[in-house]
């Protein structure tokens, strides 16, 4: 696929997609919002924030001065300078480019070094002369939320979290987040310059901007090139197109890449994100819950046989490893690192696995280097995959809520954009920054050949329907899980049993 190519077909799916879908430090910073247009908000340093249209005006010519490094400066009419006692010079409002705000907390979910979040990072302080903090995540999954949610009770999280972009609902109506709104008006971002499935999966039914989501990592399908040659079987379609890759041709195509428990053909399971894909893909239109956010739509009898198809290809036809291989109680990364080794073939991940997998297979040249690709899920009644949505917050409790916003601003606007794409982390809210993939023109360990595809899948995505308690739901079934994973009991008697616990906790009982 032309680099041509690529680009056009990105922008054929404009704004159409159809999505998917965390230490204290010293600061003198501003602890309000900005202020509504044409007001003012009092912040730390006695200084006025700017206000949601900009500035407030004062005379022509007149100069504002910001008194410490928090605050921000107020702003003057056409021709007026601003400055900064501290920390450098401050920007007038509106003009886009950051203001000096000091140390910003950042917390993510994963360890960010040598990942292409911790190169954003780097170039913000670069660029701006502003500082982050990166604060130690407090574990993954429920254990991070878990976490997260103890520190916001006592006014401990930091100034930016990631948010699980299931959870945007719940940390907004708990007002455990800040309302972007006013800081999206005061710096005219421009709606029109992201796609605005992603831009706007945020926003709440009020109005209001609970979390700044940066961009989409569609799912896929990753594979080895080398053990698809070596076997003879014909390697998976490059479109997204069930044409010969349907759930049987999958099957069959694992079932021929599989060596005993040498090597298997495929890993679909340990992906939470097969749930939601699979039921929509076997009839179960509303995915893993009903549109109303009250029924468990999952337990439906088509919801349950694809459950049991995604176990059966370890219980039945030992097609995949048995789950104590790639789940080891908090062990991270077991499934992808038998990738990594050529233990397993094909693997359901999402686009953001393609740095794990660059930084961790071998170079060309090196042992056991291989080629790897990406095709599109197999397709069953339908072929969609979930997406994960890159969602980041500015928390109710943040010391420095300006500096968060400056950050946010920066990873999600071009800048940070820019250096996500050219990585493959995802594909961006920012429409432009999508030039900058680099679609198959570095070695075959670096990236996939067929990066192009993410962008394609953005058209067959499939959302996860929201409900406040979704946490409290999963938390209910997914260790129920266990079983059917294990071989012990049927995904419809697993299901049957839990589907009433699990639609109390969707109704807020529990």
């Amino acid at each position: 696929m032309t680099r041509r190519r690529f680009l056009g077909q990105l922008a054929a799916v404009g704004g159409g997609l159809a999505l998917a879908a965390c230490g204290a430090s010293p600061r003198a910073q501003s602890t309000a919002a900005p202020a509504a247009s044409g007001s003012t908000a009092p912040v730390a340093s006695g200084s006025t924030a700017p206000a949601a249209s900009g500035a407030v005006a004062t005379s022509a010519g007149a100069r504002a001065t910001a008194t410490s490094a928090g605050s921000g400066p107020v702003a003057t009419s056409a021709g007026a300078r601003a400055t900064a006692t501290s920390a450098g010079a401050a920007v007038t409002p509106g003009t886009g480019q950051a203001r000096q705000v000091g140390i910003t907390s950042f917390m993510n979910w994963d360890d960010i070094k040598g990942t292409p979040i911790e190169e954003v990072l780097q170039a913000y302080e670069k660029q701006t002369g502003n500082k982050f903090e990166n604060v130690p995540n407090p574990g993954s999954g429920t254990e991070y939320e878990t976490k997260v949610r103890t520190m916001l009770a006592g006014g401990t999280a930091p100034d930016i979290m990631r948010v699980n972009d299931d959870y945007v609902r719940y940390y907004s109506i708990k007002d455990q987040v800040r309302d972007l709104t006013p800081y999206l008006k005061r710096d005219n971002i421009k709606p029109e310059d992201y796609y605005a499935p992603i831009y706007d999966f945020a926003k709440q039914p009020d109005g209001k901007y609970g979390a700044w989501s940066i961009g989409n990592q569609p799912r896929a399908i990753y594979y080895n090139v080398n053990l698809f040659k070596a076997a003879g079987v014909p390697l998976p379609p490059k479109d997204w197109t069930k044409q010969g890759w349907t759930w049987n041709d999958f099957l069959e195509t694992a079932k021929k890449l599989t060596k005993g428990d040498q090597q298997y053909g495929a890993l679909v399971y340990d992906d939470t994100g097969s749930e939601q894909t699979w039921a929509v893909n076997n009839g179960v239109a509303d995915g893993i819950f009903a549109k109303d956010g009250k029924k468990f739509t999952l337990a439906d009898p088509k919801g349950a046989e694809a459950i049991q198809w995604l176990a059966d290809l370890s219980c039945k036809h030992k097609v995949q490893p048995e789950r104590g291989l790639v789940e080891q109680g908090t062990t991270p990364n077991l499934g992808n690192n038998l990738f990594v080794a050529g233990k397993v073939a094909m693997i359901f991940r999402t686009q953001g696995t393609i740095n794990y997998f660059r930084r961790n297979i071998p170079k060309v040249g090196d042992p056991g280097s291989f080629e790897w690709d990406v095709a599109p899920v197999p397709g069953n009644v339908d072929q969609k995959s979930e997406g994960s949505l890159i969602c980041f917050a500015i928390t109710k409790p943040a010391k420095n809520p300006d500096g968060a916003w400056e950050l946010l601003k920066f990873m999600g606007g071009p800048e940070g954009s820019k250096i996500f794409a050219e990585r493959g982390a995802w594909i961006t809210a920012h429409k432009a920054s999508n030039d900058f993939l680099k679609p198959g023109k570095e070695p075959p360990a670096s990236y996939p050949a067929n990066l192009a595809l993410f962008a394609k899948a953005t058209e067959f995505g499939t959302v996860v329907n929201f409900t406040e308690n979704t946490e409290n739901a999963r938390n209910v079934y997914r260790p129920e899980f266990a079983k059917i994973w294990n071989c012990q009991e049927t995904a419809q008697v697993v299901l049957d049993r839990v589907r009433r616990d699990v639609e109390e906790a969707l109704s807020g009982k529990f």
